[in-house]
């Protein structure tokens, strides 16, 4: 799939350009715990400064507000982020307060309760602001909300360069793996895993199942390995069989998707299962033996100090696993090319 993206736009020093990102990171007493998601959509902000746009709005959610102003949820520590690296940026706490500056953060968008409605008058405000938009928030492509699926239809819109290298690397193992192609999953939610599973027995060569979900999982089927024993009766961890088996099928993969802890990591020592297997897979990654893709926070976390390793590390999580069982998103197809 072809999409529009930011590179298209043409003309764009005379444009005020919308811009939507997934700055929803962890905030602790106004403190940023992890700015990854923030960092990795900076790109994009700078090549829109470097090509001179005229004006940009980011907006953004933080938590679930649930369409009313919330202190908690409040941009403001981001604001004091982005400004370090941006002294020039401007907060706008409402509509109102939107003015002429080059760059502006706007306030935690889900204040409105429009936006998760995707009501269509909301939407039609929003885009009023720009004479274009950027999407550059896979991790919400899930949802069709306001400021990332109704704007499209108001304005010519692009996908950012986040969002780009998103969805090109999960489609190209997606629709051309480089075959075996291995799936490796934990977790403790199996509602959430279960359509997953079904969509991937037509497009992986083996699923390894860990996490809480391995002894919930009742789907016979050869390509899937559950877990075949625990460190301990609680079953809060995989055991070394188990270990060793998932260890030997994706030594003979070449491109392995990943999500979901394979134990209750955050808690020692429940966490050493997670931590051999990704270490193997940390190792065969780094020897461009294996394209290994890992997708959610808590996975990601999950990595520690292997993560820079990882072939490619995604910032999203339902939308990871929606893509991955879907193959496209609605708020992203609005953003193809026209062929």
């Amino acid at each position: 799939m072809q999409l529009k993206t930011i590179n298209d736009i043409q003309d764009i020093s005379s444009k005020r350009v919308l811009v939507r990102a997934d700055l929803n990171v962890p905030i602790e007493e106004g403190v940023i715990q992890d700015s990854t998601r923030i960092d990795e959509f900076l790109p994009t902000v700078d090549l829109l400064l470097k090509n001179k746009a005229k004006q940009i709005i980011i907006m953004t959610h933080l938590g679930r507000p649930n369409g009313e102003f919330n202190e908690e949820f409040s941009l403001t520590p981001i604001y004091e982020y982005l400004k370090k690296k941006y002294p020039s940026i401007k907060f706008a706490s409402d509509f109102d307060k939107l003015d002429s500056s080059p760059l502006i953060l706007f306030q935690n968008i889900r204040f409105w309760k429009e936006e998760e409605k995707d009501d269509e008058g909301f939407a039609k405000k929003l885009a009023s602001y720009g004479d274009c938009y950027i999407d550059d928030a896979f991790s919400v492509s899930h949802r069709n909300h306001a400021s990332n699926y109704g704007i499209t239809k108001f304005l010519p819109s692009y996908a950012g360069l986040l969002l780009q290298r998103e969805v090109d690397a999960l489609s190209s193992i997606l629709e051309k793996p480089t075959r075996p192609l291995t799936f490796l999953m934990g977790g403790a939610k199996l509602e959430t895993k279960l359509p997953l599973v079904n969509a991937l027995l037509s497009k992986a060569d083996h699923i390894l199942v860990g996490g809480k979900i391995a002894a919930e999982l009742t789907i016979q089927d050869p390509k899937i390995v559950k877990a075949i024993d625990y460190s301990d009766e609680t079953k809060f961890d995989i055991g070394p069989k188990t270990v060793e088996k998932f260890i030997e099928i994706i030594r003979e993969s070449k491109t392995l998707l990943f999500n979901g802890p394979l134990g209750f990591f955050e808690k020692k020592p429940y966490d050493q299962g997670t931590i051999e297997v990704v270490k193997e897979i940390a190792k065969l990654s780094r020897e461009k033996k294996l394209f290994s893709v890992v997708g959610g926070g808590d996975t990601i976390f999950a990595l520690g100090k292997y993560k820079d390793d990882i072939s490619y590390c995604s910032t999203a999580g339902g939308a990871f696993l929606e893509f991955v069982e879907k193959g496209m998103l609605d708020a992203i197809k609005v953003l193809e090319k026209d062929v």
